[in-house]
């Protein structure tokens, strides 16, 4: 198998997650298309003239989405821990309880790369691990990886629905102008239906990720960043490397088929065994 085989697996695992989770989405909304439609005009507090108040309703993202979503940030964040045990193993150490660390700030890091004994994958895999800065006000996208995955086994992350209005202007003047008792200048205005376009999920404003953030862009985004981390390890290892570890996980690139022969003797009907 190739260097970080199960770890680019879980990757593109993710992917096929992040499709059939756009494909769920995008039919959730053919069937329930957002509404709009005129209420009734709402008294003004100044005693100026009534408001006019449109309502715009969209619909709640299906329930399994959030296991969906959950499911392609738990494949993210194990890519990454099956890549830190590869590499363990490779240098020829046991990969029990070795994880990509991430840490609370810049100071905690060199603790986790400990704790997490990272320093099993080699001082050349930990001083790369440094350059990525996997902890807060490091590389923010990275750190949300783990954080993301943490509150999925506490609480749920459904997307919400918004939407872009192609048409600005809801409301239109129509009628003369007339003026009121103060001397105020009026006009009647008459809903415009809106045209809701560009409508996608989002996810909810979190400590973790910003409001009004795309889920499934976001969630690319995030499974490209892991493949950017994967790949930039594998260059310190030679894909052409031929030796295998003490499993035998690691195997040359090139070797697509396990070959293994059986055999059976052929007796003919009329055989009749020597005798010594």
């Amino acid at each position: 198998m190739a260097l970080f085989s199960s770890a680019f697996l879980k990757l593109n695992r993710a992917r096929q997650i992040i499709d059939e989770l756009d494909k769920m989405l995008t039919e959730h909304i053919e069937r329930n298309p957002p509404e709009s439609e005129l209420l009734p005009p709402q008294a003004a507090d100044d005693g100026g003239p009534n408001w006019v108040v449109g309502k715009i309703a969209l619909p709640f993202a299906p329930p399994e989405s959030a296991a969906l979503v959950g499911d392609i940030i738990h494949n993210m964040r194990t890519s990454l821990d099956h890549m830190a045990s590869e590499l363990a193993r490779l240098n020829d150490k046991s990969d029990k309880n070795v994880y990509f660390p991430f840490a609370e700030n810049a100071g905690e890091l060199e603790e986790q790369i400990k704790r997490r004994k990272f320093t099993y994958c080699g001082s050349d895999a930990v001083a790369l691990l440094r350059t990525f800065k996997p902890y807060r006000h490091g590389n923010e996208a990275l750190r949300s990886i783990h954080d993301l995955d943490i509150l999925d086994k506490h609480r749920s992350l459904i997307p919400h629905a918004t939407i872009k209005i192609g048409r600005m202007q809801l409301f239109e003047p129509y009628g003369p102008v007339f003026y009121g008792k103060d001397g105020r200048m009026g006009r009647n205005i008459q809903w415009v239906k809106p045209m809701l376009t560009d409508l996608e999920f989002v996810f909810e404003r979190t400590e973790i990720i910003g409001s009004g953030t795309s889920a499934i862009q976001t969630l690319k985004d995030l499974v490209g960043l892991c493949e950017s981390i994967l790949e930039a390890f594998a260059a310190l290892k030679s894909c052409d490397d031929s030796r295998g570890d003490r499993d035998g996980d690691v195997a040359t690139e090139t070797q697509t088929h396990e070959v293994f022969y059986v055999r059976e003797r052929h007796t003919p009907p009329d055989f009749v065994p020597r005798r010594g």
